[in-house]
């Protein structure tokens, strides 16, 4: 269980990996930037 401290900079870094996402153009480094956002949504949904 994560606590309020460790979920305010996942959500951070989630927010800033979304923001990537949505700069880079479709290719490998975007593929790169999904899996690090569903990795990082993962952790998320199990803190909550």
């Amino acid at each position: 269980m994560l606590n309020e401290y460790e979920t305010f900079y996942f959500r951070r870094d989630l927010t800033y990996l979304t923001y990537l996402l949505l700069k880079c153009d479709e290719s490998k480094r975007s593929g790169e930037i999904r899996s690090e956002i569903e990795f990082v949504k993962n952790i998320l949904s199990k803190a909550s």
